[in-house]
């Protein structure tokens, strides 16, 4: 029963029937005992209303007939109407009223009902436990949810929420319409719940604690999961970074180490022959050391960038680095006849750079393009290595070759880990080379050349000057 009749009369049904009964009796009574004089008919309505509310449509009808009967029996012998029709239509009139009242009542009634049967349903069916406590921490409702979750433990509704969120013990505290949102575990299954909390109004006089618990145990156990799993994607990516910097130090170190062994192989010839000068056994040690100094700062600085993920603050020009690289594969070039051709420009590029680590870049872009050049005819193998201002502060320099190339479709891929158009490439050298590049705040990108071959582009950032 809705609760906008006091709680004496919502509960009793019979009682507020009676008193419907005793009101249209009163109301009669204090008519016929004025002399109709005050006219006091519309106080019908009352009782009219109360019947309707408590028994329905049909009850307010009755109501309403006894009203109107009661009314024509006791006045038609004191109206004082001559013309006795319309006596008869004022009794009408009076029988319409009570009738609309009745209906209007009713259709309140019904509407309020399946208002309350809607809301009902929604709290019963929901998934999560719903349930309001009094401010002695009685439970005035529970949900099908929330008995469920206690008769599982063999519990009442009351032992369970008191386990889990405890119940207050005496008053009910907080502003209407105001929740907290708070996650709880259940000592005993161990499960988690999301707790919504809050007061509300229960009566005019009264406010009650409503408490809303999802169960939130499987969203906790895949939060946990991700995270693990986080946690061994980082563990991957730091032993996948080890991977690169250990076949990168064997790919980048392994030219000054062979000048070693060229070197020192050279100076112990001379020196079992005795046929070398002290100046020429003298250079070739010196050159051992710097190739053995060399290859250090490789390890040291790849090192450090692995490390850190950032390069250092240098800067130089790029004119010294390619001569440099030039200078490291210059047997291999000579060896296969490669025509070398540059055209950068006069004035010197100062490049903000790490330039260990550059130099390694355009090594391996050399290195490439070189390998590319096997499959063609000796004497016309040629690289070109050129560049240009292509915005303020970028330089963009090329490296093309007219080697056998690749196909638009994998275009990109070449830059991605372990992928290699090579039989025993490793597929390193070009992702660790985007991965340096990017850490100066520039770009590694390829194209294909209109006749054959591949260009690599590396736009670097300018040295302020």
């Amino acid at each position: 029963m809705h609760k906008t009749l006091p709680p004496f009369l919502s509960h009793r049904p019979r009682l507020t029937l009676w008193i419907a009964v005793l009101l249209i009796l009163a109301i009669g009574y204090a008519d016929y005992a004025t002399g109709y004089g005050l006219r006091l008919s519309v106080f019908y309505l009352v009782p009219i209303a109360l019947a309707t509310w408590v028994g329905g449509l049909g009850l307010g009808l009755t109501a309403s007939f006894a009203a109107s009967l009661f009314w024509l029996v006791s006045f038609e012998s004191a109206n004082f109407y001559k013309n006795q029709a319309l006596f008869f239509w004022e009794a009408g009139v009076l029988l319409a009223g009570f009738v609309a009242d009745a209906w209007l009542v009713s259709r309140l009634r019904d509407s309020m009902n399946r208002a309350d049967a809607r809301f009902t349903t929604v709290i019963e069916e929901m998934p999560a436990a719903v349930c309001m406590t009094n401010d002695q921490g009685e439970i005035l409702y529970a949900n099908p949810e929330l008995r469920r979750l206690a008769a599982q433990g063999a519990l009442s509704p009351t032992q369970w929420l008191s386990r889990l969120v405890g119940v207050p013990a005496s008053g009910v505290q907080g502003n209407p319409a105001s929740f907290q949102l708070h996650t709880v575990q259940d000592p005993v299954s161990h499960r988690w719940y999301l707790k919504h909390s809050g007061t509300v109004p229960w009566s005019s006089s009264s406010l009650a604690q409503l408490v809303v618990l999802t169960d939130i145990t499987e969203k906790q156990q895949s939060d946990a999961l991700l995270a693990r799993n986080r946690d061994i994607m980082h563990q991957f990516a730091r032993l996948t970074t080890l991977s690169e910097v250990a076949s990168t130090l064997a790919h980048e170190i392994n030219q000054p180490l062979m000048s070693i062994a060229t070197y020192t192989d050279a100076s112990m010839r001379m020196i079992d022959r005795d046929r070398g000068s002290s100046s020429e056994l003298y250079k070739a040690m010196e050159r051992s050391h710097h190739q053995a100094v060399k290859a250090s700062a490789i390890v040291q600085r790849l090192n450090d960038f692995v490390r850190n993920r950032q390069p250092t603050g240098e800067h130089g020009e790029l004119q010294t680095v390619i001569r440099d690289v030039l200078t490291l594969c210059e047997p291999e070039i000579r060896r296969k006849g490669i025509h070398i051709a540059q055209s950068l420009p006069d004035q010197m590029i100062r490049i903000q750079m790490d330039r260990i680590l550059l130099t390694q870049v355009i090594h391996n872009i050399l290195k490439n393009a070189i390998e590319a050049t096997d499959d063609q005819v000796p004497g016309t193998q040629s690289i070109v290595i050129g560049g240009e201002v292509s915005e303020p502060d970028i330089f963009r320099l090329r490296v093309r070759d007219v080697g056998c190339g690749v196909t638009e479709d994998i275009l990109e891929q070449i830059f991605e880990p372990f992928y290699s158009t090579k039989e025993t490439g490793l597929g390193l050298g070009l992702a660790i080379s985007r991965s340096i590049i990017d850490s100066h705040g520039g770009r590694l990108s390829a194209a294909l050349n209109p006749g054959g071959g591949l260009t690599l582009q590396l736009d670097l950032p300018l040295f302020p000057l």
